[in-house]
């Protein structure tokens, strides 16, 4: 009981409302220019091999260059291959934190997420992919609305990586509008090899 009512009392005295004069403005900063705003969730998607991994993965290793360190929670490959595709990026990738999903949605895990974030002084986020993270059909919005909540929570910037819709006239992240109308950047990445070279992707943003 005594337990109770000192969350009870936690819970109340929690401050929500703030006058104008208490809100500090801030000026629209980039971590990577146009790609990844501060402070903000950043939606990268497209077809299946069209980069957005690999682009993530990258900007993550210039931010690690300058001594900023990337959380990646990884939903769709494992550690292993990860850490092969940065090992031929960048000699930095001691800055970038290695998280196991478990396929466990980040709503239900905001707390660990948060531990690991604070433990790692991590300033930037990426999470691979949406509909994964979200634990739920992508066509769910509630599910789609529980996986941006967890996301703000978090309070750091961050990269959420979704698929494309099928039909290529449908340039939209698949599943609920949330997950374009959530975010406050949004890119689309298109892909196509080199016709002369094997090792070339050329990518469209």
């Amino acid at each position: 009981s005594k337990i109770c009512l000192e969350i009870d009392k936690i819970l109340r005295e929690h401050k929500q409302d703030f006058t104008m004069d208490e809100i500090v403005e801030k000026d629209l900063d980039w971590m990577h220019e146009p790609f990844i705003q501060e402070d903000q969730i950043n939606t990268f998607f497209g077809m299946g091999s069209s980069g957005k991994t690999m682009l993530s993965l990258y900007f993550a290793s210039l931010a690690a260059e300058n001594g900023i360190k990337t959380l990646f929670i990884d939903y769709e490959n494992d550690g292993s291959s990860t850490k092969s595709k940065l090992r031929k990026m960048s000699t930095y990738a001691n800055n970038i934190i290695y998280f196991e999903s478990e396929q466990i949605p980040v709503f239900e895990q905001v707390d660990k997420i948060r531990a690991a974030i604070k433990k790692h002084d991590i300033k930037l986020l990426i999470v691979d992919s949406a509909s994964l993270a979200s634990g739920d059909s992508t066509s769910d919005e509630k599910a789609a609305l529980r996986l941006f909540a967890g996301l703000k929570m978090l309070k750091t910037t961050t990269i959420l990586i979704a698929h494309q819709r099928k039909n290529d006239g449908d340039k939209n992240p698949i599943g609920s509008i949330q997950y374009e109308n959530q975010a406050r950047n949004v890119w689309n990445f298109e892909a196509q090899r080199d016709n002369y070279h094997d090792g070339v992707l050329h990518v469209s943003c």
